[in-house]
């Protein structure tokens, strides 16, 4: 945006960098996926990028994302493409159809509509706000963020909490884990007499078993890497805790294997050679594998077994898409809160120069006021009042002297907040009114 006095108005220096559901499948997606040590080694390659000051990374089932901010100014993030690629082994060519980049406004919109669940392959679902607070989080506790994203991110949660109390769209929404619920109702005429191999006792895992539980199905096994966890949640649930080492003998029994686990990247928990020996064993009876995992849980090739179907995330897409009308109305409400969300942070943004130029001019004044108001007191008292009178009448000094203060000094302030985003020069002005070079004296002449 142009000025009448050339300048040009700064736009939010914040950029992402990612792949999400929409721009990759789950077999490129899954590659760029993060576990907490590789998350926290991205994170410290992307802050030793001279274009990056701060960062957070956001790694989830659907989405690898890092939102970069610098003071630098332009070209913000720049770099953290290539970091992705080194990460993910992805081939130049590949990554550039792959990745997304967004910078200002557009970055900052598009945060926003993620928290509030609006980019998300469930449009509503209220589980990426955790996941986004918890990536957050960890990089605030890193050192990583500062001024701007902890601005951002703030903003961004309660852009989210304004969405969800002020439309219905988190009424209508459904998890992935319902999802996946919803499918397996497709699939099998009674769920009750079904039996379920939940692998993974995350937060994912406990949402799954929550809707899996309540639609009545009798037996349900929980199997993690922590068998304390596993214990934990099916206790909660009325499952059957098992151990990954039971994995085998049990896969016989399942009628529906839903993994939710953080797989290895290049491994798979089931393998195809596993699955066929299951099938073997269950007399003509079909297995349903819903792969809810990124990196994914099952072998690809389980697919291709006799009897045995295969589901990832991207495949419940179809069953997302069902009733989307009645929630459009919802997310175009939501759009208006967030477009809102978005212009108030970018005049926080645009109006930080005169910020920081008014508080500069607040501690200066300060500084003066306390020289003179010391000045007048010894100046009192060499004239032959004693102390006890002094400290009476110093309060009185002081309010007078921050009522005079004020009163200066309010016209100027508010013309400065008003004008100054819309025109810089204005702050120009203001700075050489006010502010005084680093030659000049720390105080007032007298």
């Amino acid at each position: 945006m142009s000025t009448n006095a050339g300048s040009t108005i700064p736009t939010a220096p914040i950029a992402i960098v990612g792949v999400n559901h929409r721009s990759a499948p789950i077999a490129l997606r899954e590659r760029f996926a993060l576990n907490d040590e590789s998350e926290g080694n991205a994170l410290r390659s992307i802050l030793q990028l001279s274009t990056v000051d701060e960062a957070v990374v956001l790694s989830t089932c659907n989405r690898t994302e890092i939102i970069t901010a610098s003071s630098g100014g332009h070209d913000v993030g720049a770099g953290v493409d290539q970091i992705l690629g080194s990460i993910s082994g992805v081939g130049v060519d590949e990554l550039r159809r792959a990745l997304y980049k967004l910078d200002g406004k557009n970055a900052v919109a598009h945060l926003f509509r993620v928290a509030s669940g609006l980019d998300s392959l469930v449009m509503g679902e209220p589980q990426i706000l955790g996941q986004l607070k918890r990536a957050y989080e960890r990089a605030r506790q890193s050192g990583s963020t500062q001024t701007i994203l902890n601005k951002l991110f703030h903003r961004a949660f309660g852009i989210a909490k304004a969405v969800r109390t002020r439309t219905a769209i988190g009424e209508r929404a459904v998890s992935v884990g319902l999802v996946a619920k919803k499918l397996a109702d497709e699939i099998f005429a009674d769920l009750n007499d079904a039996t379920v191999l939940l692998i993974g006792a995350g937060e994912m895992g406990a949402l799954v078993l929550r809707y899996f539980a309540s639609s009545g199905v009798r037996r349900i096994y929980v199997v993690n890497r922590s068998v304390d966890r596993a214990v934990e949640l099916a206790e909660h649930f009325r499952a059957l805790p098992a151990s990954l080492d039971s994995l085998e003998s049990l896969l016989p029994e399942a009628d529906i294997i839903i993994g939710c686990a953080q797989a290895e990247r290049g491994t798979s928990i089931i393998s195809a050679e596993a699955s066929e020996v299951a099938r073997s064993r269950r007399d003509g009876r079909n297995q349903f594998y819903i792969d809810l995992g990124v990196p994914r849980n099952f072998d690809p090739e389980i697919g291709s077994v006799s009897e045995c179907f295969l589901y990832t995330i991207d495949d419940l897409e179809t069953v997302v898409s069902q009733n989307l009308d009645a929630r459009t109305i919802e997310a175009a409400q939501a759009e208006l809160i967030i477009a809102e969300g978005v212009d108030r942070f970018l005049g926080w943004w645009r109006e930080r120069p005169a910020e920081e130029q008014i508080a500069q001019l607040l501690r200066d004044v300060e500084s003066w006021k306390e020289s003179e108001i010391q000045k007048t007191l010894r100046r009192l008292k060499g004239e032959g009042i004693d102390s006890a009178a002094l400290e009476k009448i110093e309060p009185a000094i002081r309010k007078c002297s921050d009522a005079f203060a004020a009163k200066i000094l309010s016209r100027p302030i508010r013309s400065v907040k008003g004008r100054s985003s819309e025109t810089p020069a204005y702050l120009e002005t203001f700075t050489e009114l006010f502010l005084q070079s680093e030659s000049e004296d720390d105080e007032p002449k007298s």
